[in-house]
């Protein structure tokens, strides 16, 4: 669906630019969707020589996006208004869904795109914790075959808690995020430094998180850490730390994925020394 869907929107993207038709078919890159200045965009990126070019503006209702999620060929698009709302919107046939809240939507929620193989949906994940204790734990989905939400869990409170600005890695249908145990005000004298941190999955089938996933490595504070899918199969995770040695980046790569269970290749999959490449010495 991705590799279909990319063609049909560069042959758009060509007949509608004219011109530049011929100079566009001679891309030798990868075709990636970006986010940029609140419009969903189609981009050639070259690894050989460095580069990415635009090749066209994505259509989303016309809507300004802040967030995009993806699954199976759908993107879940979040606006860009004071009153945020929810797009959902199938790129290859030109279809969009506007989403409703039950009641109304948070500026702390999280949400995730997913699907259910056994029922054959795509469903929607919000859900919200009670991290900085001013908000009340909710989690809830949104079924597109259906039209309507429902609460999954009634006493959601989970002893985890991820990064606002993190959007999680679908993989499989199910979405995964990097995450860390909180720092509850009672034990404020902990330092983040012993927070255990770790994989958590949302499983579509089953509507439920599921038990924390071991890391390769333990991070912390402002450490750099990047989820992304090798093939649609693994999970490679992008480790860099804030303080000494902050100039190695590294590599690992899962070999078995699933909600309630990981592992890992026991070699790095690779190490980078970064200082030559931003000139420190």
């Amino acid at each position: 669906k991705g590799e279909s869907f990319l063609k049909r929107h560069m042959m758009m993207c060509e007949e509608a630019q004219g011109g530049e038709t011929k100079k566009k078919k001679q891309r030798k890159g990868i075709q990636v969707v970006m986010l940029l200045e609140n419009r969903v965009s189609l981009m050639s990126v070259s690894l050989l020589n460095p580069s990415i070019e635009p090749i066209g503006n994505l259509n989303a209702d016309g809507a300004d996006i802040s967030k995009i999620f993806h699954c199976d060929g759908l993107f879940l698009c979040i606006t860009n208004d004071k009153d945020k709302k929810l797009l959902v919107w199938n790129p290859y046939l030109g279809q969009t869904r506007w989403i409703e809240p039950r009641n109304s939507y948070h500026r702390f929620d999280r949400y995730a795109l997913g699907y259910d193989k056994r029922k054959k949906e795509h469903k929607v994940l919000r859900f919200v914790d009670n991290f900085d204790q001013s908000t009340k734990p909710e989690l809830e989905i949104y079924s597109l075959n259906s039209n309507s939400w429902k609460f999954v869990v009634d006493d959601f409170s989970p002893d985890w808690t991820t990064s606002h600005g993190q959007r999680g890695l679908s993989l499989k249908g199910n979405t995964y995020w990097y995450a860390h145990e909180k720092k509850h005000p009672i034990s404020g004298a902990r330092k983040i430094q012993d927070l255990a941190d770790f994989l958590i999955c949302f499983d579509f089938e089953t509507e439920r998180f599921g038990p924390r996933l071991s890391l390769p490595f333990h991070a912390y504070g402002l450490d750099t850490v990047t989820l992304s899918s090798v093939r649609e199969e693994q999970v490679a995770v992008l480790f860099q730390r804030r303080i000494s040695p902050a100039y190695t980046l590294k590599i690992w790569i899962s070999s078995k994925i699933e909600p309630d269970a990981v592992s890992w290749n026991s070699d790095l999959f690779l190490t980078v020394d970064m200082k030559p490449l931003i000139g420190v010495r």
